[in-house]
């Protein structure tokens, strides 16, 4: 839900029935993020960076869209379901046999922090 609410407008996965990404990379807008049904975003800390920061350019994708404990169920969630649908190349490895990893005391101490104050 929370990745529908603030994620599905500019990135595609069909685990949360979003459709934001271009479908065809010539007419897609500046606002169109990656779709996640091919990209692979994993360890669970790539996809926390980029919730923090406004992803990788800093360009277009807000920072802290989520924050606290939601930003690390969104990201558990974009870890566990993205890339499934990538298509097979040799020599890379599969999406789903990559390491989820795990969110890092100095990140989750804090957010716990935050959230015991509410």
């Amino acid at each position: 839900m929370l990745f529908s609410q603030r994620c599905s407008g500019c990135h595609t996965l069909s685990y949360a029935a979003a459709n934001g990404s271009a479908p065809n990379i010539r007419t897609a807008q500046a606002i169109s993020g990656p779709n996640f049904n091919v990209r692979c975003e994993r360890p669970i800390t790539r996809v926390l960076y980029a919730i923090v920061n406004g992803g990788f350019s800093g360009a277009y994708m807000p920072q802290n869209v989520v924050v606290g404990q939601e930003a690390i169920e969104v990201a558990k969630f974009v870890a566990t379901y993205s890339g499934r649908q990538a298509p097979l190349l040799i020599g890379v490895t599969r999406c789903n046999a990559l390491s989820l990893g795990t969110i890092p005391t100095s990140v989750s101490a804090p957010i716990a922090a935050a959230d015991a104050a509410k």
